[in-house]
């Protein structure tokens, strides 16, 4: 651990153990702090490179965050924050979100969800949950974590490179290299990508086989209705397919836009009024589109805090292993925002 990694852990300590957190909430009157999580898994997967960048919390993990979360911040109803309907003034004002549309956030968040009696966003990719298509980054990961072979050639582009699987260290290679790959090429493509990633790895099973395991599953249209009637919950569309919209053509934008938000509400019988960035990158010409097929706001995966009547909004992704003091000072501060300013200031 580099001394500067060190120096803030002990910091982290510190601000925890003396509610720097509260007094800092205290100094920054009616924030509001939007907090994304992806699949909440029963417990942590080791296979392979399996949660490697740590975008699942397991379920222990997240029920001591909304402990957490109902002690020291006011959880509220996302409309409530953005309408500016009594928010606190003393703490902070915090929105829960759920990406994706994993069963597991119906069978691990939900139900602490209500033991919380917390309110939440659960913002559905609508082909996953309706058609049951895998999510492509879950068919990446399956795909080289239970690879048979020991080695790979991968052609792509008229290029074709070989790898070595024989540890981990050349399969999370791979893997990095095939995120890379899938979220800078044409979208239109990417399914082309994958195919021939499951024919050089001859993946046992192919993609039929990923729904098999219990944390890739997407929800059921029964899960979803029980979720809609519940007062708890504002389901949201994170698109179709799960595309970085950036990345497809206009028209192609408006039908992941307009199909998703259409599909949302035949499942939910409500109207669809939030849209999630589907992998975090978009531009202002999304954001207009977005509010042309009828969303009241768009949520980013930027960070930040947000303030009533804005109707596009940062959100903090919360990451596995993320320790209480850590998680403390994301939601609040004031560790982080200082050495930031610091940092920035020279």
């Amino acid at each position: 651990m580099s001394l500067r990694s060190a120096t803030k852990q002990v910091l982290l300590g510190l601000s925890y153990h003396v509610r720097g957190a509260l007094l800092w909430d205290l100094l920054h009157r009616s924030r509001i702090r939007l907090l994304i999580y992806h699949g909440i898994p029963s417990r942590a997967a080791t296979d392979g490179v399996t949660n490697h960048y740590g975008y699942n919390v397991t379920a222990g993990e997240l029920e001591e965050h909304l402990r957490y979360l109902d002690r020291r911040c006011h959880v509220m109803r996302l409309d409530d924050a953005l309408a500016g309907r009594e928010l606190s003034r003393t703490k902070i004002n915090a929105v829960v979100t759920f990406d994706d549309g994993y069963e597991n956030n119906y069978t691990n968040a939900f139900r602490l969800l209500k033991r919380f009696e917390m309110p939440a966003v659960f913002a559905l990719t609508t082909g996953f949950v309706r058609e049951r298509e895998p999510l492509w980054n879950d068919v990446v990961e399956y795909a080289v974590t239970r690879s048979p072979r020991t080695d790979a050639a991968i052609s792509w582009d008229g290029e074709v490179r070989i790898w070595s699987l024989a540890d981990r260290a050349g399969r999370l290679a791979l893997y990095q290299w095939l995120l890379a790959r899938c979220t800078r090429i044409d979208q239109a493509r990417r399914e082309e990508l994958i195919d021939e990633v499951l024919r050089a790895l001859e993946t046992p099973g192919g993609t039929e086989a990923i729904l098999e395991l219990e944390d890739y599953r997407p929800l059921t249209t029964e899960q979803v209705a029980e979720m809609a009637s519940s007062e708890l919950v504002e389901l949201a569309s994170h698109s179709v397919h799960h595309y970085l919209l950036t990345g497809l053509g206009k028209d192609r934008r408006r039908a992941e836009l307009v199909e998703s938000r259409r599909e949302m509400q035949e499942l939910t019988g409500r109207p669809c009024k939030t849209f999630c960035v589907p992998g975090g990158q978009y531009d202002a010409a999304i954001v207009q589109e977005a509010f042309d097929a009828g969303y009241a706001r768009v949520l980013t995966s930027d960070g930040g805090f947000t303030f009533p009547g804005r109707r596009l909004m940062g959100r903090l992704g919360i990451l596995h292993r993320t320790n209480r003091a850590a998680f403390a000072d994301m939601v609040h501060g004031p560790v982080g925002p200082v050495l930031r300013r610091l940092r920035l200031g020279g």
